[in-house]
């Protein structure tokens, strides 16, 4: 196995997107058992992993086309326990041959007394017969000096092998194969498949499974229906309508080695909400306007707020 510097202790950037604790754990697979000494330039090294670890930072983020697309701005306002936890902005761009996500988490209120973490992370890819296939990945977390990550996730073409670049690097990679990094998104990208896409008839926004690969760990996002819920709230820039209520269950797939594999008990959901039909298209049709979870007593919560759609004319509508 490989050997690397140690790995910083900030957040991934999964955990970051549901603030505390939104998403627990279902079931993790059993490591490889693979030779001690397996190098990244080793020829039995992409039999093992998915990815190849490279020393320098990508020289030029790859571009996609936007053009045509339909973008979209939102704030998502974090509670834990009813007190407040901070801001995740969400900017978003899809359009029929390309999707560009950027990120932004700041730290605010009970959360300040545990951690003054801030992330920023952008994700870009092409869209190719409705499905996302992603091509650039970018972290950047700091909470201070000598606790920070940065990190690069990226391939020259939608079915090229991945390539990885972080500070520090991480301690030891656990064996992903490169059959099961196949047909995955970035988390980021993920934010995306939780609700964007149009499904086929028949299908519930609820009934799906998202793959998603860090380039460290592989694990699932699979949704299930748990009925439907009507937002009937008055407040400046909330959602109002009708969202399906889809339960979330995090499966740890690989990647993951020791107390990683232990189980969290809870509840999680997301709730999507339709988009204005003047905006909608089959890559933005639906988008979550809560993510909720409960741990014990403790309930978590990030709600969508002053979300505005903007369409390729530059009309803009707000729900």
């Amino acid at each position: 196995m490989m050997k690397m510097a140690p790995r910083s202790k900030m957040r991934s950037i999964p955990s970051a997107l549901v603030m505390t604790a939104l998403l627990g754990t279902a079931m993790a697979a059993s490591a490889l058992n693979i030779p001690d000494n397996i190098t990244p330039d080793s020829p039995e090294w992409k039999t093992y992993f998915a990815v190849d670890p490279v020393p320098t930072p990508v020289a030029e983020k790859p571009q996609v086309d936007l053009s045509g697309g339909v973008s979209l701005k939102t704030t998502f306002y974090g509670s834990v326990a009813g007190f407040k936890a901070g801001k995740l902005f969400v900017d978003a761009t899809l359009a029929p041959n390309g999707y560009e996500m950027a990120y932004h988490l700041r730290q605010a209120g009970i959360s300040k007394w545990f951690s003054e973490a801030q992330n920023d992370s952008l994700a870009r890819g092409l869209v190719v017969e409705g499905t996302l296939k992603p091509l650039y990945y970018q972290v950047d977390e700091f909470e201070k000096d000598d606790d920070y990550r940065k990190l690069e996730l990226y391939r020259e073409s939608p079915d090229g092998r991945l390539k990885l670049w972080s500070e520090p690097a991480y301690e030891t990679i656990q064996p992903v194969p490169p059959e099961l990094a196949m047909d995955t998104v970035d988390p980021l990208s993920a934010l995306a498949l939780l609700g964007f896409k149009a499904l086929p008839a028949g299908v519930e926004p609820c009934d799906r499974v998202v793959k998603i690969y860090d380039g460290n760990r592989r694990f699932n996002f699979v949704l299930e229906p748990a009925g439907y819920f009507e937002f009937t709230s008055k407040g400046k820039g909330r959602y109002r309508g009708g969202a399906w209520r889809c339960s979330i269950r995090h499966e740890r797939v690989a990647g993951y080695g020791g107390k990683e594999a232990k189980k969290s008990k809870g509840k999680d959901y997301v709730f999507l909400g339709l988009v204005p039909e003047a905006v909608r298209t089959d890559s933005l049709t639906y988008f979550p306007v809560l993510l909720q979870g409960r741990r014990g007593l403790i309930t978590a919560r990030l709600e969508a707020k002053r979300t505005v759609f903007t369409a390729p004319d530059g009309t803009q509508y707000a729900w």
